[in-house]
């Protein structure tokens, strides 16, 4: 019976160590395939190949996002370049320490059935896989909330070496300049933490002057910047409510919970979706309070309560937020990997403790779940989603020497950026300019038009210039539209083409063309 027992621990173990095994590769699949940046990576990279002082000028200030992952990958690309895979292995770097740090901790003070629930959890959500892998800040606030979160639940505040206090507070420090999410979730961890420290008038000022320095940035941000037209409600992320803001946290962590909220409801799905998830973690709450390392004595309970007031906390300060200026997106969340991880593992032992048999197996059938959609997302997203690279190509392949390039003008406070964006995967010294979508069909062909992440309808641009009979070819390297090349050769729609079009390397590639009828 022992041998037995210990093999199906053996069994379970094995299998926790494939999901994680399994996540982490997924996750490195930006580091051994180099596949196009998307827009938001581009606007990251180009502007990062500034010097600090541009960087700033051009993107930083204009943004709405803090400064530290802009200066952190600026130093990075000056040692490893700027192609796909080693910025890229940057981000992966961050979300693999994480996971480590986690790991370590959950060693040292869960029982196995949470240590192994959590880390399944943490490595099999979609966030992690899909974020390792983005030349974006979110790999990084994974790892500083991470550090942030286990800090604040060994109540490092409270230390008595003034060097470990230094430390939790650079962590809160470093977190709210990589992201605006983090800086809200450093923010909750310092109100608690003043809570905590009311007794001690000399730790409440160390908390209270860390964070009015931590307010120094959002406030250069605001006079000096755009920080989203100065946080007036001029983000593209919409809010219908709090709802809205659980419908977003419940699709960065439980996307199939979304699914099947979209399932019952139709038309009600936000409605649906925030009940669920108001019932679940309620649920997962009360269940983990029965974990052993809750009743434990002494640091247990105190444990459940942190992690409870963190994930609470911060979810109503967001909701807050989102009523006035929206800013939740389902990656956002990923701030809150950790804590949500914490409660998934406390929650299966938990249930382990309440004699619910076959935990572990309930554990390996929600990792497969979580990495077949991991699986599915990346898939999607290193196809590439936007192909901005073979756009370019598609440019430098069919061009000939003098016929002019431009870019979409999008407008806005970042057209220095636009243009290095624009220029980023060009090879040759190519002039390039911007142009509107209504001056497309009006400069002398021929001429080339690339456009990059772009919401205009690409067949009535089309129809548009072959109206005035002109011979036009679109070249869209994707299965969606938002990057394509428009090609106008002319006002002879009857002339050979000069070169024979570019083969489509895969099956997403496509041609089209389109001309004026003839007379």
């Amino acid at each position: 019976m022992i041998g037995e027992r210990n093999m199906a621990k053996g069994y379970a173990r094995a299998v926790v160590y494939l999901l994680i095994l399994s996540s982490v590769m997924l996750a490195a699949t930006g580091v051994v395939y180099g596949y196009s940046y998307w827009w938001d990576e581009l606007y990251s990279v180009a502007a990062a190949e500034l010097g600090v002082g541009p960087m700033f000028r051009f993107l930083v200030l204009p943004d709405v996002h803090p400064p530290l992952y802009q200066l952190v990958l600026n130093l990075w690309i000056k040692v490893a370049g700027s192609g796909e895979q080693m910025v890229r292995a940057l981000s992966f770097l961050f979300a693999i320490s994480a996971l480590a740090a986690f790991w370590w901790w959950a060693s040292k003070r869960l029982t196995p059935v949470a240590k192994y629930t959590l880390l399944v959890f943490f490595a099999t959500c979609i966030l992690f896989p899909y974020y390792a892998q983005e030349a974006r800040s979110y790999a990084m606030m994974l790892l500083l909330s991470t550090l942030a979160s286990l800090a604040y639940l060994e109540r490092l505040a409270h230390s008595g070496r003034a060097g470990t206090r230094l430390g939790y507070y650079a962590l809160l420090g470093a977190l709210s300049l990589t992201h605006y999410f983090g800086f809200i979730y450093a923010g909750v961890i310092l109100l608690f933490t003043l809570y905590e420290n009311r007794g001690d008038a000399r730790r409440a000022i160390e908390t209270v002057v860390v964070g009015l320095m931590c307010l120094i940035w959002p406030i250069l941000h605001v006079v000096y910047g755009g920080i989203g037209e100065k946080s007036g409600d001029n983000f593209w992320i919409e809010s219908n409510g709090v709802q809205s803001t659980l419908f977003h946290f419940s699709d960065g962590m439980l996307p199939h919970l979304n699914y099947l909220a979209r399932l019952l409801s139709g038309t009600a799905t936000e409605y649906v979706t925030a009940v669920l998830i108001v019932a679940l973690l309620s649920g997962a709450a009360l269940l983990a309070r029965r974990a052993p390392e809750v009743r434990e004595a002494g640091t247990g309970p105190g444990l459940w309560r942190r992690m409870i007031a963190l994930l609470t906390g911060f979810l109503v300060v967001i909701a807050l937020v989102d009523y006035h200026s929206p800013i939740s997106t389902p990656r956002n969340f990923i701030v809150l990997l950790p804590v949500v991880s914490l409660l998934v593992g406390l929650t299966a032992s938990g249930l382990k403790r309440a004699g619910v048999k076959h935990v572990v197996a309930l554990v390996a059938l929600g990792g497969i779940a979580n990495l077949a959609v991991a699986s599915l997302e990346v898939t999607r997203k290193i196809h590439p989603d936007q192909n901005h690279k073979a756009a370019v190509a598609f440019i430098e392949e069919q061009r000939d020497a003098g016929d002019p390039v431009y870019y979409l003008d999008r407008g806005g406070s970042m057209r220095e950026v636009q243009h290095l964006v624009a220029s980023f995967y060009f090879n040759e010294e190519v002039p390039l300019a911007p142009i509107a979508i209504g001056q497309v069909a009006t400069l002398a062909p021929p001429y080339y038009v690339l456009m990059q992440h772009h919401g205009h309808n690409l067949d009535r641009v089309l129809a548009d210039i072959a109206r005035r009979g002109i011979a036009v070819e679109a070249f869209v390297p994707q299965n969606n539209e938002s990057v394509a090349v428009v090609y106008v050769e002319g006002r002879d729609t009857h002339r050979p083409r000069h070169r024979a079009p570019m083969a489509a390397p895969a099956a997403r590639m496509l041609v089209r063309r389109s001309s004026a009828p003839g007379p």
